[in-house]
């Protein structure tokens, strides 16, 4: 082999690597994500919706005109929701929708 068959060879192993390493990290951003969402979930609301429905502390009104507003509001209203509330995605559209 000639060297820059061996340098060739070297960086793809390389970069192979990084590739690896950055899915990894990634992958445990995403499960420590997923553990917040579930924690604050069931520490303030009991893994329950019905209850996140009668003790939310933020404003309804603004959530459902938000929803209300336009073909893509309730996309909207998730968002906004999830600014104030880390809950996963699902519970936060079962909210929406059930506001």
């Amino acid at each position: 082999m000639d060297t820059t068959t061996v340098v060739s060879i070297i960086l793809l192993s390389l970069c192979l690597i990084l590739l690896v390493v950055a899915v990894v990290d990634s992958n445990k951003k995403k499960r420590a994500k997923q553990a917040t969402e579930k924690d604050f979930f069931q520490s303030h609301y009991g893994s329950s919706v019905d209850r996140m429905l009668a003790e939310f502390d933020g404003d309804k009104d603004a959530l459902r005109t938000l929803r209300d507003s336009e073909r893509s509001g309730p996309a909207k209203a998730v968002r906004e929701l999830k600014k104030t509330h880390p809950v996963s995605l699902q519970v936060a559209a079962d909210f929406i929708k059930r506001l």
